[in-house]
């Protein structure tokens, strides 16, 4: 269970190694050093992972720069301009 708790927050921990594991410059230097197949492509795979957690950081930036904003305004009323009646 704590390991349930520890991968569903929106952002974990991360240990050194854990960063030292995402950075692309490592992983491609493992990637190129490596002389087997199936070790080339789980770190390909981690690549992969990794270029998409930077392209979801980047396309998410924005939104979590308004939201603070957005939150503060007040709700708009949906649907109050219509006309009661048949």
């Amino acid at each position: 269970m704590a390991a349930l708790r520890l991968f569903t927050q929106a952002q974990p921990p991360q240990h050194r190694q854990t960063r030292l594991l995402h950075s692309p410059a490592v992983l491609l230097g493992l990637l190129l050093l490596t002389r087997r197949r199936t070790t080339a492509w789980a770190l390909l795979g981690m690549d992969c992972h990794v270029a998409l957690d930077a392209y979801d950081t980047t396309r998410r930036a924005p939104a979590r720069v308004a939201a603070p904003a957005l939150a503060q305004r007040p709700a708009q009323a949906v649907g109050l301009d219509r006309v009661a009646g048949p």
